[in-house]
């Protein structure tokens, strides 16, 4: 079993979401507040990250399940991530279902 454990930090003034795809769940981030986010699965992998002024995205590989922590309180379940197209990252596999490509 592969786990990855990853803090996301807000260093902002201002309060940012957390937002983990590709379940499309959405965590509150206060200034310096900061939460953590554990992915298992049966294989290894790396999540993907974008952030703007307002929002942290992190995109989960596929295979993998999640588990969401604030100050070791767990927010939020998200099951085991479908397969997606081999030639694909989550991000451009999401965009393209979206329609945003």
């Amino acid at each position: 079993m592969f786990k990855l454990d990853h803090i996301v930090s807000n260093d902002s003034a201002s309060a940012r979401l957390l937002v983990l795809e590709p379940w499309g769940a959405e965590y509150s981030l206060g200034p310096a507040e900061r939460l953590t986010v554990i992915l298992e699965s049966s294989e290894s992998g790396s999540l993907e990250q974008e952030k703007s002024d307002h929002a942290i995205v992190l995109y989960a590989w596929p295979g993998s399940s999640a588990k969401v922590h604030r100050g070791g309180h767990l927010l939020g379940e998200h099951d085991r991530v479908p397969e997606i197209p081999r030639n694909m990252t989550m991000p451009a596999f999401l965009k393209l279902l979206l329609g945003q490509e």
